[in-house]
C-alpha cells in the first residue's frame, strides 16, 4: 500500500510541477530582472541542455539549445538567451537562419487551424524589448497550435512546422520565462 501512495504522490509531483507550461504570455509586458533562485533554477536543472558562449568582457553569457535545429534549406527561428549576470538581467534574442533574406526585418503569417482565421507579425530589429514583443507572439501561436509562414517575396513558406522546431522556440522561450521568474510574478 505504501509503495503505491509513494508512486501515485511521485506522479502528482512530476506532472503538477509546470502549470505555467501551457499559459500565454503578454508580449506587452516584457521582464528581464532575475533572482537569485531563478538564476539557480537555470544553471542548475537547465544550462545543461544549453550551449554555452560566454562573454565574459561584456558580463554576458549567451545560451543556446542544444537541440535547435541548423538548416538552411527552409526557414528556421531560434531563440537565444543572453544572461546579463553583472546586471542580474535576461533576454530573450531571435536567431532566424540564413534562408531569411533579411534577418532585420521579415514577416511570419498565422492561421488557426480550426476557425482558419489569420493574421501576421511583423518583426523589425530593435532593442530587447522589440525581440521579446515578437517571440512572444509566436510562443503564443505555438500554444494556439497555428500555422506559421514566412513570407519571402510573394510566397508563403510554411515554419516551424514540426514538433522538433516547435519544441526548441518554446522550450527555449519558457526557460528564459522561469529565469525572468515571469509567471510567479503580479500582473502590473
Amino acid at each position: 500500500m505504501k509503495n503505491r501512495l509513494f508512486c501515485l504522490f511521485t506522479l502528482l509531483v512530476l506532472f503538477g510541477c509546470d502549470p505555467d507550461r501551457k499559459k500565454k504570455v503578454d508580449p506587452e509586458k516584457g521582464r528581464y530582472g532575475t533572482l537569485d533562485s531563478s538564476e539557480l533554477f537555470f544553471k542548475n536543472m537547465r544550462q545543461y541542455y544549453y550551449d554555452l558562449t560566454p562573454m565574459r568582457e561584456a558580463g554576458l553569457e549567451i545560451y543556446r539549445l542544444q537541440d535547435r535545429v541548423a538548416d538552411t534549406i527552409k526557414p528556421i527561428l531560434n531563440l537565444n538567451i543572453i544572461f546579463n549576470w553583472r546586471t542580474d538581467e535576461a533576454f530573450i534574442y531571435l536567431e532566424p537562419n540564413r534562408y531569411f533574406i533579411d534577418s532585420t526585418q521579415f514577416t511570419i503569417h498565422w492561421q488557426d487551424t480550426i476557425t482558419n482565421e489569420i493574421g501576421e507579425y511583423t518583426f523589425i530589429k530593435g532593442n530587447r524589448d522589440s525581440h521579446y514583443t515578437f517571440a512572444a507572439k509566436i510562443y503564443n501561436s505555438i500554444l494556439d497550435e497555428h500555422k506559421l509562414f514566412y513570407k519571402k517575396e510573394d510566397e508563403l513558406i510554411s515554419m516551424l512546422d514540426n514538433d522538433l522546431e516547435r519544441d526548441v522556440f518554446r522550450v527555449t522561450m519558457f526557460d528564459f520565462l522561469r529565469l525572468v521568474n515571469y509567471f510567479s510574478r503580479k500582473a502590473s
